[in-house]
């Protein structure tokens, strides 16, 4: 029998999903991502794994496991104190920007969704939210990702998606003052 690759596993390894973002950033690095019409294959395999994740992601199963023997289980975090598909989603999103524009906006979209599904409580200023992705995605199409922020449900999110945004802004325009 061979060995799985991290993109074969089931949604239940997705529960902690940090070697599966590694593994996808690895493969992501070793393509050679390139923009011109010679080179389809290539841009399709960083397109097609990202898909694959998200696919993944959605069908994940977020039941918490029963902790070991003699831990408690107020030790091992609900679903009100960590999200880990909208936090995976988040991280995969963070990883395609530098790689595809368009893809990374799709990623964007699903993270909004997930976001508003979310169960996480925000109240403990836990936004599940990589607030890098929305700095790094304004750079390049802030009506856009200023789009996707505002529609965020929860107001902490929301603020701290439009903060990113607003501070990609300022250090754009900081920049342009020395220059």
């Amino acid at each position: 029998m061979r060995a799985r690759t991290p993109f074969e596993s089931d949604a239940r390894a997705l529960v902690c999903p940090q070697p599966f973002i590694r593994a996808l950033a690895r493969e992501a690095k070793s393509v050679e991502y390139n923009e011109s019409p010679d080179a389809p294959q290539s841009n399709r395999c960083v397109g097609l794994l990202a898909r694959k994740a998200v696919s993944q992601l959605k069908r994940a199963d977020l039941t918490p496991g029963t902790p070991p023997a003699g831990i408690p289980a107020s030790v091992v975090p609900s679903n009100r104190e960590f999200d880990p598909v909208l936090s995976s989603l988040s991280k995969l999103a963070t990883l395609i920007a530098p790689l595809d524009e368009q893809l990374a906006l799709e990623v964007l979209d699903e993270v909004i969704a997930a976001a508003n599904a979310s169960a996480l409580d925000t109240a403990q200023a836990r936004t599940g939210l990589d607030a890098e992705l929305f700095r790094q995605l304004s750079l390049r199409n802030e009506v856009r990702v200023r789009q996707a922020a505002e529609s965020l449900k929860d107001r902490l999110r929301r603020i701290v998606a439009l903060a990113a945004i607003h501070q990609s802004t300022a250090a754009g325009l900081a920049q342009a003052a020395k220059k």
